[in-house]
């Protein structure tokens, strides 16, 4: 079954919009013109017996007009919306798969060796991918795949292991974290794909999870709890792409056994963030206010939001209910950031991602 941890990774940045744009966006429903889609089955189930199949769907964004596209499971849309990235898993092994968000043949770009479906990113221009491959145990490389030959290009990055890796807003860049041995922790890494250059960001060796937004980089920094027992503790980090202006964004106490905070989505304009609180058997949705690090969790304990990404404008939150472990009564939600009732956009549905 997939992993439960929220696509981490593709987005925005800074400064949030003032109450007037907040009370506004409530009233306005997500697009229905561009792209979502989802997975239904694989969840556990009580008492226990064989998950229902994986099946990948697009819809538009406001959930109508569904469609089974298939077999398969952590789906990503193209930011033009027209193809679906997803794994079609076979015989043992990961298979990175494209299909057409308005269905079609499915096509197979990569058939043995991809490693990690939380790092798989589209380009702006929705011609390449990145993804990481591999083997299980040891080393790793980050590489561009080219979506219409299927061509794996030259390798971006080598390193023990890969924690996320997205496109700047222009596609001229890429900027990843990496793990050079298993004994090292993440640092931050841009390179230019004209030139192959590689720049490190950071040298702290607990810098992860970077999300590129417009002039500014958000990351989690980790630092170790008072008690051995306990989780490492996390929170955001602001750093500019020329590695300038590094400043710490919140200041939060996660309790036992849980880290805090990582990154999820910045909207287009900059305005708005979406992170994800975690830890054990832990993970809900927070907004963030860039400018003066306040956080604030999207919805109750009960009704468990998952954060997956942020509407093109900022305005909604694409989210799961149900807390991390998916199950038959999870569905799909798009929530006003502004904070008001959710709408339902797929029943019995999870691991979500749309074009905004």
């Amino acid at each position: 079954m997939a992993s439960v941890t929220p696509h981490i990774s593709t987005r925005r940045l800074f400064v949030m919009a003032g109450m007037l744009a907040v009370f506004a966006s409530c009233a306005m429903a997500p697009r229905a013109d561009a792209t979502l889609v989802y997975m239904t089955g694989g969840f556990p189930t009580e008492p226990p017996r064989l998950p229902a199949p994986e099946w990948v769907w697009s819809a538009h964004n406001d959930g109508s007009a569904p469609r089974r596209l298939a077999r398969g499971s952590a789906p990503r849309i193209s930011p033009d919306g027209k193809l679906v990235a997803y794994d079609s898993f076979s015989h043992g092994k990961t298979r990175l798969t494209v299909v057409p968000a308005a269905g079609g043949r499915p096509r197979v770009l990569i058939a043995s060796g991809w490693q990690d479906q939380s790092t798989l990113a589209w380009s702006p221009d929705s011609k390449t991918l990145l993804a990481v491959m591999g083997s299980e145990v040891g080393g790793k490389r980050l590489v561009r795949i080219n979506v219409e030959s299927g061509a794996v290009g030259a390798t971006l990055a080598t390193g023990h292991d890969f924690f996320s890796a997205e496109f700047s807003p222009d596609g001229s860049r890429v900027i990843y974290t990496r793990a050079s041995t298993e004994k090292i922790p993440t640092d931050l890494f841009i390179v230019a794909l004209e030139t192959g250059r590689v720049r490190q960001l950071t040298h702290d060796h607990r810098s992860s999870d970077a999300v590129w937004g417009r002039g500014w980089i958000v990351f989690s920094r980790s630092r170790n709890a008072r008690h051995r027992e306990d989780a490492p503790k996390q929170d955001l980090y602001l750093i500019k792409p020329a590695g300038t202006d590094l400043h710490r964004l919140t200041y939060t106490n996660p309790p036992f056994l849980l880290s805090g905070l990582t990154p999820v989505e910045w909207s287009f304009d900059g305005l708005r963030l979406l992170a994800e609180f975690g830890g054990q058997d832990t993970s809900y949705a927070e907004i963030v206010n860039p400018t003066t690090g306040r956080v604030r969790r999207v919805g109750t304990p009960s009704q468990g939001f998952v954060g997956w990404g942020l509407s093109h404008n900022g305005h909604w939150i694409l989210a799961t209910t149900g807390g991390p472990e998916p199950s038959s009564n999870t569905n799909v939600v798009a929530i006003p950031y502004g904070g008001s009732k959710p709408r339902i956009l797929a029943r019995h549905a999870w691991w979500a991602d749309w074009n905004r």
